[in-house]
């Protein structure tokens, strides 16, 4: 009757996978990666409906750069993505940057978007939030989400963000392009933008400035050519024999390099805000203890999953080698994986939670991770799905370890509880993999 329980278990545990296998969708929460292929190529004018229905239009180009999030409501990797453009916005859109969010909810899975739409209405992000449609997909060359496109104030795409990226990437990012942009009146306030030149001096208006302003940072943003020779291309080199129309002045040059540090020094310090070094940076002992509460779970995980490949190790030695001392080892390890198991599943949960908004963050993601249970196209689904696996194969085998006793590995039961722990540990690296994809940062 055993053997016919623990055989019953293994062809369930064995439908559960072949039927996770088979509903996996095309689409998941896209792996973190940094893209230029749309960069330098003329960004279109934005015209969507934003969650509330309101008509929404923003022209490209205007002299001001965008940066424009595409994000799933379900999905908490494009929340934890959300939490940390919020508090990038505060600083940014005061130094000329636009925010726009792209629910991609309208496209990817429809049956959410009211759910959406009333999310964003009890929290509200602080920019606008369009909805996705088949124009922006194909405008901005549209592969999943969470996706981060910036756009410099001449109109021209800039780096692509796929996947999740922490605040510091998106900062470093937001820098680069708003001092690859700044106007020149910024830079050289002698000789503003729109000004007619000094009779006999070349205009500060460089043949593509009315469309690109000039940068206030050289080798930001011009592919290492100096601002002044990226905008003026038929600017003579000064070290060169040349008219002397065609030199800037001297009183404008030195207020520009003036100006030029100025700015710097205003974004490196806005940079520093943003992006914080490591506590261990000052003492290497503070390594010893984790820094934020969502780098307890990428570190106690490692825990379940040594614990679990050692007793493989011991069961499959097992099987050719029958001690009393593997097999009680064995037993030992079990314990120990699924004791493990608890705080891990539990800080895992609460990592999803803690951007859900106020509370308790294990209850937050528990909540949330109920609500989706059966979404796959959500990366930490499918990353929890494999978890439950694995850990309702690692309770499986324990109930047979306490059940059975001495007799637990004993004869055909040998090799039908090997193949239950294979079965686990290959879930358990699904889950490895997946979960390897999410950023704890």
């Amino acid at each position: 009757t055993g053997s016919r329980t623990m055989s019953y278990s293994a062809r369930v545990t064995i439908g559960i996978l072949l039927t996770a296998w088979v509903s996996l969708p095309a689409q998941a929460a896209l792996v973190t990666s940094t893209s230029e292929n749309l960069s330098g190529s003329p960004a279109p004018e934005i015209r969507a409906e934003t969650f509330d229905g309101q008509s929404f239009t923003l022209p490209t180009g205007a002299g001001k750069a965008v940066c424009i999030n595409f994000f799933a409501s379900w999905c908490p990797v494009c929340q934890a993505e959300n939490q940390e453009l919020r508090e990038i916005q505060v600083t940014y859109a005061e130094r000329g940057m636009n925010f726009i969010g792209v629910l991609v909810d309208p496209v990817e899975t429809p049956d959410t978007l009211e759910e959406a739409r009333q999310g964003l209405k009890r929290k509200p992000l602080p920019y606008p939030v369009i909805l996705m449609d088949e124009n922006l997909r194909a405008s901005f060359q549209y592969v999943g989400f969470p996706a981060t496109y910036f756009i410099a104030a001449d109109g021209m795409f800039s780096t692509t963000l796929y996947g999740y990226h922490p605040r510091g990437k998106i900062a470093e990012i937001a820098e680069r392009i708003l001092l690859g942009s700044a106007p020149t009146t910024e830079t050289a306030p002698k000789a503003p933008l729109g000004t007619a030149a000094p009779s006999g001096a070349p205009s500060a208006r460089g043949p593509s400035s009315s469309e690109a302003p000039e940068s206030a940072h050289p080798n930001r943003g011009t592919g290492g050519v100096s601002p002044s020779q990226a905008r003026l291309p038929s600017q003579p080199n000064p070290q060169q024999s040349a008219p002397p129309p065609a030199r800037v002045p001297t009183g404008t040059q030195a207020a520009a390099d003036t100006a030029e540090r100025s700015l710097a020094s205003v974004s490196t310090r806005s940079t520093v805000e943003l992006v914080q070094p490591a506590p261990w940076s000052k003492s290497p002992l503070l390594a010893l203890v984790p820094s934020t509460r969502k780098q307890v779970h990428p570190l106690i995980v490692h825990f379940p999953i040594a614990f679990l490949g050692l007793e493989l190790l011991l069961v499959m030695a097992y099987l050719a080698w029958p001690r009393d001392s593997l097999q009680v080892f064995s037993h030992w390890l079990l314990w120990s994986a699924a004791l493990s198991l608890v705080p891990s599943i539990y800080t895992g949960i609460g990592d999803v939670g803690a951007d859900l908004g106020p509370g308790w963050a294990f209850w937050n993601g528990l909540q949330d991770r109920l609500h989706h249970f059966t979404r796959l196209e959500s990366t930490v689904s499918l990353h929890v799905l494999f978890v439950l696996l694995t850990a309702s194969l690692v309770l499986t085998r324990l109930a047979w370890r306490i059940f059975f006793g001495e007799k637990a590995l004993e004869g055909r039961k040998r090799f039908v509880f090997a193949v239950l722990a294979l079965l686990g540990f290959w879930a358990l690296f699904a889950a490895g993999q997946v979960g390897g994809t999410i950023s704890h940062p």
